[in-house]
C-alpha cells in the first residue's frame, strides 16, 4: 500500500491506499542540483513527497518502507506530478478516480471551450491577439498600478524578454522565438499578474 503525506497536493492526508507492485521504485525529493541552479527560475523550490510506501510483505512493511513514490513540483511557471508506478496498480477503482480528479483540480484543468472567470486583477491586463504569431499588445486598464514591468518566460522557466512599461499600452515582438506556450508576468507595486501566451 501507499500512504498519502501531510504535504500531498493530491488525495487526503494520511489516507492509505492499497496497491500491487512487485518492483517498487523510490524517488528522491531533493533540492535542485547546484549545477542547474543558474538555469532554473526558482531553484529554491524543491519537489514535495506526496506518497510513500507503507504496507507490504516484509513484517507487514513495503519493500521500500516510507520511501517516496510520488513527487510534485510547483515552480510558478509549471506544475508536475510524478509517480514511480502506474495508476493501474491501485487495486480500487474509486482510488484511481479520486487521484485523477484531484490531479485535474490541482493542475487547473479546464475542458475545451470553458474559460475561468478572471480575477479582478487579471481584468486589468489584456493581451491581444492571443494566440498570436509573436507580435501582440499588452493593455493595462488600471492606471493606479504604477512602476509596471513585464517578463516573459519560456516553458523551461527562463526569462526570454523583459521590459519596463512606460505606457498603459505596449506593443511586444517576440516573433524570433519558437512556437509554443509562454508565461507573461506583469508586475507592479506589490502586485503580480500572470497570463498565458500562445505563439503559433
Amino acid at each position: 500500500s501507499i500512504l498519502i503525506t501531510d504535504e500531498s497536493v493530491i488525495g487526503n492526508a494520511n489516507q492509505e491506499l492499497p496497491t500491487f507492485s512487485n518492483s517498487p521504485d523510490v524517488l528522491d525529493a531533493g533540492d535542485c542540483p547546484e549545477v542547474y541552479q543558474n538555469e532554473v527560475l526558482y531553484p529554491e523550490i524543491s519537489s514535495i513527497t506526496n506518497f510513500i510506501f507503507e504496507d507490504g510483505p516484509f513484517n507487514g512493511q513495503a519493500y521500500a518502507y516510507h520511501n517516496s513514490c510520488a513527487l510534485s513540483l510547483d515552480n510558478v511557471v509549471y506544475k508536475s506530478f510524478f509517480t514511480s508506478f502506474d495508476l493501474s496498480q491501485f487495486t480500487n477503482d474509486d482510488d484511481i478516480n479520486m487521484i485523477i480528479q484531484d490531479a485535474l483540480d490541482w493542475f487547473g484543468y479546464i475542458p475545451v471551450g470553458i474559460e475561468p472567470n478572471p480575477t479582478p486583477d487579471e481584468q486589468f491586463v489584456t493581451v491581444y491577439p492571443n494566440p498570436n504569431y509573436g507580435k501582440f499588445n499588452i493593455e493595462i486598464s488600471n492606471i493606479e498600478i504604477t512602476n509596471l514591468s513585464i517578463q516573459i518566460f519560456n516553458s523551461q522557466g527562463k526569462i526570454i524578454f523583459q521590459k519596463e512599461l512606460s505606457d498603459n499600452t505596449e506593443n511586444i515582438d517576440i516573433s524570433n522565438y519558437a512556437k509554443g506556450i509562454y508565461l507573461l508576468k506583469v508586475e507592479g507595486e506589490n502586485k503580480s499578474i500572470f497570463k498565458k501566451l500562445i505563439i503559433q
